[in-house]
């Protein structure tokens, strides 16, 4: 059966109880260390995908791992959340290389990433960060620091995370 069947149709099924979605993914050699992933997430690409201990992910988020993905502990993954990792080079021409290269991200422990947002190759979101709704985070974001808009700026920085971190 297919890669892209089993992992997405199959485990990303509705129907599909959340402890076999986890076993689907562990077989399908996707690090999906918590059981909290919903249904109708698609995870795509070979690049090597890991999620953290205590991590909940909503339904409908995408995971585009042309390159690496890596998701802390402790996080949220709101609905509708897209992670991508593929981009292109433009070449000496100016012109854009055909070819995708896949650049990593990399969310950090205790981090909230809000409803509709965008996480763009090669973005490291710190520590505790917040990531509000339908933000495009094209740049690095700080830990313990909260992002908005598009594309997405610092707001504020948060207190000390409740964890004690």
């Amino acid at each position: 059966m297919p890669r892209t069947l089993w992992v997405n149709a199959i485990g990303g099924s509705p129907v599909t109880p959340r402890l076999l979605r986890n076993l689907i993914y562990r077989s399908a050699a996707l690090d999906i260390r918590t059981h909290n992933v919903s249904e109708r997430c698609r995870f795509t690409g070979n690049g090597g995908i890991r999620v953290g201990r205590g991590t909940f992910v909503n339904v409908d988020c995408t995971f585009d791992a042309f390159g690496p993905i890596h998701v802390g502990e402790d996080c949220a993954i709101a609905m509708h959340v897209t992670i991508t990792t593929s981009t292109h080079e433009l070449g000496a021409d100016g012109l854009m290389d055909p070819n995708p290269v896949g650049r990593g991200v990399h969310i950090g422990n205790r981090c909230w990433i809000g409803a509709g947002a965008l996480i763009l190759p090669g973005v490291t979101i710190g520590d505790g960060a917040i990531v509000a709704a339908g933000a495009v985070v094209a740049k690095n974001c700080e830990p313990r620091t909260l992002y908005a808009g598009v594309p997405a700026k610092k707001v504020r920085e948060l207190g000390p995370d409740r964890l004690g971190a």
